[in-house]
């Protein structure tokens, strides 16, 4: 793989590409696990980072950088089966 910048012209989709997923940006964890240390209601308790607007699945990312760079990417969808076996090398 070895990418170094997103695609200009096409892109791997693992899956359907609807699962969603949470974004988060480590400087972000970081400071809430900082701040989560001196709050006396995390005490004891597993403390969930979820924003409320990053919630995207891949499909939709892509769509955004198509809208961001005005082109239409072409999209290679690799189904669940065979993205479980090249996990497991058959």
């Amino acid at each position: 793989m070895g990418a170094t910048a997103p695609p200009r012209d096409k892109v791997v989709i693992l899956g359907d590409g609807n699962s969603k997923a949470v974004y988060n940006k480590e400087d972000d964890i970081g400071t809430y696990t900082i701040k989560s240390v001196d709050d006396p209601r995390t005490l004891n308790k597993i403390l969930y980072i979820r924003a409320p607007g990053n919630i995207y699945s891949f499909n939709e990312l892509v769509s955004l950088w198509e809208e961001k760079i005005g082109k239409t990417l072409e999209k290679i969808y690799v189904p669940e089966e065979q993205v479980l076996k090249n996990i497991e090398g058959k």
